[in-house]
């Protein structure tokens, strides 16, 4: 069919994964039985992203092109049209939105020229109003990436707590590193890093899990290491 598939994002301590579709659907994956264990309805419109808190593997958070970033816990997905633990509204579609390494954080990319933070621990009291619940920090970051460029998304580090990457539309071109301070009420930019050897747009910025280093790639598919100099 025209199903296409997006992101996947494995479940600690296990060889199974999720991934997301054009469709809206997010399926788990056992790569040993070579079929889909579970295939889940999510969203009307395409899933950019689904990403899995590998703190508590059950929650998983998908971010759709119908302008919405849900959370759900996946031992409660029924038949029938689920029904999220939260929904957040936002201004445009949202292109990318993922977990922190230790569950602590959730932070969104959205067309609207914002990126969003979340402190996980304050979903179940935090203050709502009819977008769902209010982040609790923004920043303002252009995502208009237009119709050929992948689409943004942030990377967290995890070697460094509230800490992730994202491409940039700055010239001369760049990737850029935030920080989240420990509460999550503020988001900042901590650096930018450039390189002569580097003209395109880096839309995908992946750090290492535990060397300093970051693997960028552009959408035509060249790679490029970052290192410490």
């Amino acid at each position: 069919n025209e199903d296409r598939f997006y992101v996947m994002d494995f479940i600690k301590n296990s060889e199974n994964f999720y991934i997301s579709s054009s469709e809206g659907f997010v399926r788990k994956i056992d790569p040993r039985a070579k079929k889909v264990v579970e295939e889940f309805a999510l969203h009307d419109n395409k899933i950019f992203t689904v990403s899995v808190n590998q703190e508590n593997p059950y929650e998983l958070c998908t971010a759709s092109l119908d302008r919405t970033m849900r959370l759900w816990d996946a031992r409660k997905i029924g038949k029938g049209k689920p029904k999220p633990i939260h929904e957040m509204v936002h201004g445009l579609s949202v292109t990318g939105a993922s977990y922190s390494p230790d569950g602590k954080y959730i932070v969104s990319c959205c067309n609207d020229h914002y990126l969003r933070v979340w402190n996980t621990a304050k979903l179940t009291a935090k203050s709502s109003d009819e977008d769902g619940p209010v982040p609790d920090s923004r920043v303002r970051h252009n995502n208009k990436t237009g119709r050929w460029l992948t689409k943004f998304r942030c990377y967290w580090d995890p070697k460094q707590q509230g800490a992730f990457t994202i491409g940039s539309m700055e010239r001369p071109r760049c990737i850029e590193v935030f920080g989240v301070n420990e509460d999550a009420s503020s988001t900042s930019l901590i650096m930018r890093l450039r390189d002569d050897n580097v003209a395109s747009v880096q839309s995908i910025n992946v750090p290492h899990p535990k060397l300093d280093v970051i693997l960028s790639a552009n959408s035509s598919g060249r790679g490029v290491m970052w290192t410490k100099a």
